[in-house]
């Protein structure tokens, strides 16, 4: 039997996929009826694509922007090479970064060349090409590598469950320091913190070229130094030395599992070409011609690949080439190691004789469009040229919240199909994250609109896929530990966690090594013949029951039956003996319990949890109903596996024969197994996260990531969340402003896949790329807010109806939009904004913001009439006020002593005409913090936040402001209640922290817990760490230089452990505190931590001893309570700012009620 990948007939009714492993050899054959005519290929090209096409051999790079025509040109540059050069199609390797592009290059091969020439050269992945090399020459892998012949691939979920057994199992990992006590909780625990692990070793192997070259804490230092800055600290060395740990411990578990992740896939194959001649040689003598797209999102380990695959003295020499096709303009994956600048001088370093060539006509987007995206992008970015005429208005809208943008979203797509005709499938919401699809999904599905969700599970990815497949590699290799560990309770059949870890201590780490010895059961190794017979384990040895023991020995007789019935029978029917013999329908219940429980992890996570609307059961689905309903689905999806084997089989492609590269292998490999092999690795690099648009059934409207949506075009495109902390997204440190700079290019890559309609919304706080269009005279349309209004009355609406209706009654010649002006007043600076809203009083645009030092004003209304008086505010004066002060507030004034300013509400409005209020800044803060988004939160305990629930707000800083918020249902919103608490008496947990407060009271006589709980009181700690146990901290003192800031830093670098100590000692002192402020207001709205401590050593926040400290389990009663309590830490420097615009609005609403009683 010979079979290689997916055939081409699923990709409608099974939604499965070709397959992405092309194989590596072949001979020539006659080329199909597309090869007539020589210059066929040019025509229908434009003058810039067919100079790229035709560009000749060497090395050339061509700058594609988006709408240009790339795709078209990789395929015209194969036909030209095969048809102008007489290339041999074998000889060419045309690399893709999704598995969709490769199948739909390969289907325009077929169409030109025939689909005998077209399935020579390799199409598709990096990582599909990897695996097919090291496939035919894992054998020649240095030994250090540690992975053998016959290795399996460990896909995402794979690795993920590996990592977290890890997690769950390695000493030292206390998984109760996040405050989680359910099971649930847990679950979730070592979850998140697999997934933090993986991602930095993912982006070490990614940052480290080959495996020599990857030696744990070294190789993960180099690549926290490259990502955060050159400069080696002790943060980063201890980071490095944890996170190589981990490495060597995932590495260490992979190998006993002979298997290898989708990185090592890359990082393998450049050390077998570094390492093995032959393999180069052979690999030169296969491919003379290297095409590989997107070249601006490869990482350091596939340019190297793309090195030792092309190198520069093959090409200087004579018929070879490389072509890359590329645009800085559109990198966006730098989080994921992908490094733009290879487009630029280090290619030209490489490449010496580099030709470069552009493509700059955009035949998908209008010309109102492609200007909107070069102002995003800013004056760096090339210029497009648009080959399509001037289209609609890019369309804006500010609105109230994500579920107004919802709601939004779904009545304009209903416009669009009604007034233009626009299909469904031609519509896409794009969003910066997963979190922001619920409220896009919730509001299409009340408007009744089909959607999917992309970059969501595929038919491959599904729980049951993966479960059988995993079945068919144990029978193909009772050793692999991957596929074990997966299936060995699956269905249940009562082997827990307890019996798995005996058999794994058996097997020295491995239980397969337990189960099976190598003698057992396949004589002669894989490719030999089945034992009839397995002898017993002795279970006195294992420590197994009589009862463990039966079962033990029922898995080990199934899988011997299985590994039989594989070397029997073609390969679908051996895939419905495994679906029967293992009774996998029968626990369809239990499977789809499990679904359900990761579905609901998965939403808690923020992550979308990848389901179309048409695969979502329905409404009325419960009870046996809803079990026959998910069976029938198992049935279905497992029926279509079986279908897609068994037309597999019958396509007759070839398998992966490694003398063809002439290399020396074992002899008698079994032909059918090495299809077998080849079907598995296509389903595992199906199953890889492609980024592409999943297989849709109907029309639908595409719902998807900004990543996701690369490559992708559609008539009518929506962006919402367009707010400042989402895109883009908050900076991070030491980084040059290199993430500012991609985030420009995913906002960039967003717009320019919409060919007609483009539509922008915000809320809160707008994002600057909003006003960079705006400034840049892009043509924006405010549209009006018909879909708020159509919405139950809200007091806010009525309120901004009622004060439009005065504006009119008392100024009717005036008719700009109103606008707010406010102000955060500090010691040494005062900051000046002025807001116009919209229709519904919500900020729509700043007009003017000014720091105004505050010394050089002699009073405060020097300082604001000097503001009032700039030219920018000419048509835009503001109709109310609000100004946040660092002092008490009395009858609406605060004197700031240290400046000699008072500012007096009476004041402004006798001397300014303009309704003010003066709030004291934690007051400001207080109203701040209902309108935060989520992204300007730091969640440190989950739990619900409860709807108009009291809320507490805990301002560590300068000194410790505590206040309570409570809803007041005459006004609509929360009312800010400081408070003096922080002055109650410092309550000690530990003897540590109850000598800290004897010596506190001995100096000051009396211990408050602002004494220990602010800026000074982090100086205090320190001083009495310094003083009570000076011997057990060596190292540097800081001395003089102890100041917050000081101490802060010297703590996260680890240069003196006292500073550590006593940074964890406050935080731990704040965290109770906020439980105590929970304790008292029950606040199921949460606990918020404000100020700029915090948000400075999140670090060490994340460590878990603010939510141990707030939850406090050696209280019997603590977390029975503020277990249902949220904690948060605020992670928005203007939040202060933001709740003195909420009020400065509010005394809009208020003059609205006025005028509404007057009249």
């Amino acid at each position: 039997m010979r079979m290689h990948g997916i055939p081409k007939q699923l990709l409608g009714g099974c939604r499965a996929y070709q397959g992405s492993v092309r194989p590596i050899h072949g001979s020539v054959a006659p080329l199909g009826a597309g090869g007539s005519d020589t210059k066929e290929h040019l025509q229908g090209l434009s003058g810039e694509q067919q100079a790229s096409v035709a560009a000749p051999l060497g090395t050339s790079l061509v700058v594609a922007g988006p709408g240009s025509g790339k795709t078209r040109v990789l395929i015209s540059r194969i036909l030209h090479l095969v048809q102008a050069h007489d290339v041999a199609p074998h000889s060419i390797a045309a690399i893709t970064f999704t598995n969709k592009a490769a199948r739909e290059m390969r289907e325009r091969l077929e169409h030109a060349l025939g689909p005998e020439a077209a399935a020579q050269p390799f199409i598709g992945t990096f990582h599909g090409l990897g695996l097919s090399m090291l496939r035919q020459a894992s054998s020649q892998l240095p030994a250090g590598c540690r992975v053998r012949p016959g290795f399996s691939v460990a896909d995402g979920d794979a690795a993920t469950a590996m990592m977290q057994r890890l997690v769950k199992s390695t000493a030292g990992i206390d998984i109760r320091q996040s405050g989680a006590r359910t099971s649930a909780e847990q679950k979730r625990t070592v979850a998140k913190q697999a997934r933090i692990i993986l991602s930095a070793i993912s982006r070490m192997k990614n940052s480290v070229p080959g495996y020599a070259a990857l030696k744990g804490e070294q190789a993960m230092l180099r690549e926290l130094m490259q990502r955060r800055g050159t400069e080696l600290t002790m943060q980063n060395k201890i980071m490095a030395r944890e996170m190589g740990w981990w490495y060597e411990m995932y590495r260490d578990s992979l190998a006993q599992s002979n298997a290898a992740d989708f990185d090592d896939l890359l990082s393998l194959t450049v050390t077998l070409l570094q390492e093995s001649e032959a393999a180069r040689c052979a690999l030169s003598r296969r491919f003379h011609h290297i095409l590989v797209d997107e070249f601006q999102d490869t990482n350091a380990t596939q340019y190297e690949l793309v090195k030792l695959l092309a190198p520069v003295d093959s090409l200087q020499k004579g018929r070879r080439s490389l072509f890359l096709v590329g645009d800085p303009d559109q990198a966006i994956y730098g989080w994921r190691g992908a490094i733009p600048e290879q487009l630029g001088e280090r290619l030209r370093t490489d490449y010496p004789d580099l030709k470069v060539l552009t493509l700059r006509d955009n035949y998908r987007s209008s010309s109102t469009i492609l200007a909107a995206a070069r102002a995003v992008l800013g004056p760096q970015s090339r210029r497009l040229r648009p080959m399509l005429p001037h289209g609609p208005a890019l369309r804006l809208h500010s609105v109230l919240g994500p579920t107004e943008e919802g709601e939004l979203v779904a009545r304009q797509i209903r416009r669009l199909q009604a007034r233009h005709g626009v299909p469904l499938s031609e519509v896409a919401v794009l969003v910066r994250t997963h979190a922001q699809t619920r409220a896009i999904e919730e509001a299409l599905v009340r408007h009744r609109i089909r959607y999917i969700v992309l970059g969501g599970r595929t038919f491959w990815q599904r729980k049951e896929v993966q479960d059988v497949l995993a079945y068919l590699r144990l029978a193909l290799a009772p050793w692999d530990g991957v596929a074990l560990r997966r299936i060995i309770n699956v269905p249940k059949r009562g082997l827990g966690p307890a019996t798995l870890a005996k058999l794994e201590a058996a097997g020295e780490g491995s239980i397969a090594r337990a189960l099976f010895p190598p003698a057992w059961p396949l004589e002669g190794g894989v490719e030999g013949t089945v034992a009839p017979t397995l002898p017993l384990l002795d279970r006195g040895a294992l420590g197994l029951s009589a009862a463990t023991a039966k079962k033990v020995e029922a898995f080990r007789a199934l899988a011997l039956g299985l590994a039989a019935a594989l070397r029997s029978m073609p390969l679908h029917d051996a895939l419905a003996h495994i679906v029967e013999a293992t009774g996998y329908l029968d626990g369809a219940k239990d499977a789809a319990a499990e679904d359900n429980d990761e579905a609901v992890a998965d939403s808690k996570d923020g992550r979308a949890v990848g389901a179309t609307a048409e695969d979502l059961p329905s409404a009325s689905s419960t009870g046996e109903a809803k079990e026959e309903e998910t069976a029938v689905t198992l049935r279905r999806r497992l029926g279509q596996l079986v279908e897609v084997a068994r037309l597999a089989g019958e396509a007759g492609a070839p398998g992966l024969p490694v003398a063809d590269l002439g290399l020396e292998v074992e002899s008698g490999r079994d032909e059918r197994l090495e299809g077998v092999r080849a079907f598995l690795d296509s389903c595992a690099l199906d199953a890889a996260p492609d980024g592409g648009e999943a297989a849709a059934r109907r029309d639908s409207v595409r719902v998807s990531t900004m990543h996701a949506a690369k490559g992708l075009e559609y008539a009518a495109v929506f962006v919402p969340g367009c707010v400042e902390g989402q895109i883009p997204s908050p900076p991070r440190e030491n980084d040059g402003g290199a993430a500012l700079r991609e985030e420009r290019r995913l906002m960039y890559v967003s717009l320019t896949r919409a060919k007609q309609h483009l539509t922008l919304l915000s809320f809160l706080l707008p994002s600057r790329f909003i006003k960079e269009l705006e400034d840049s005279g892009c043509v924006l349309e405010r549209t009006e807010h018909e879909d708020s209004e159509r919405r139950a009355p809200h007091r806010s609406h009525r309120a901004a109806a009622r004060y439009q209706r005065s504006r009119r009654l008392n100024r009717p010649e005036e008719s700009s939009s109103p606008s707010v002006l406010v102000a955060d007043i500090g010691g040494t600076n005062a900051r000046f904004q002025v807001w116009q809203l919209d229709d519904v009083l919500r900020p729509s645009r700043l007009i003017l913001e000014k720091f105004l030092p505050t010394k050089d004003y002699p009073t405060f209304d020097d300082a604001l009439s000097a503001f009032l008086a700039d030219p920018a505010l000419a048509g835009h004066a503001p109709q109310s006020a609000a100004f946040a002060c660092a002092g008490p507030v009395a009858r609406g004034a605060c004197t700031m002593t240290n400046l000699g300013w008072t500012i007096d509400e009476a004041e402004v409005a006798a001397r300014h005409g303009l309704r003010a209020t003066v709030l004291n800044d934690l007051e400001a803060v207080g109203y701040g913090v209902p309108v935060l988004p989520e992204s300007a939160l730091l969640t440190l305990h989950h739990a619900p936040v409860q709807d108009r629930a009291p809320k507490a707000v805990l301002g560590p800083g300068t000194g410790l402001g505590e206040a309570q918020l409570f809803w007041d249902e005459a006004v609509g919103n929360y009312r800010v209640c400081a408070s003096e608490g922080s002055h109650a008496t410092f309550a000690p947990r530990g003897w540590k922290q109850r000598a800290l407060q004897a010596a506190v009271q001995a100096e000051r006589g009396h211990c408050s817990v602002e004494r220990v709980g602010c800026g000074d009181g982090l100086r205090r700690i320190y001083d009495f760490l310094g003083s009570d146990e000076p011997s057990q901290y060596p190292g540097r003192d800081l001395g003089a230089k102890r100041d917050p800031a000081a101490i802060s830093a010297a703590a996260l670098d680890g240069s003196d452990p006292r500073a550590a100590e006593a940074l964890d000692i406050f935080l731990s002192i704040v965290g109770a505190e906020a439980g105590h402020m929970a304790l008292r207001g029950l606040t199921t709205g949460g606990v918020y931590i404000c100020g700029g401590i915090f948000p400075k050593v999140l670090d060490r926040v994340r460590a878990g001893g603010v939510a141990e400290a707030f939850l406090w389990r050696d209280s019997r009663f603590h977390d029975k309570v503020l277990k249902h309590i949220p904690l948060f830490v605020v992670l928005e420097e203007k939040v202060g700012l933001l709740g003195t615009r909420e009020q400065a609005i509010r005394l809009l609403h208020q003059q609205a009620e006025d005028v509404s009683i007057a009249t």
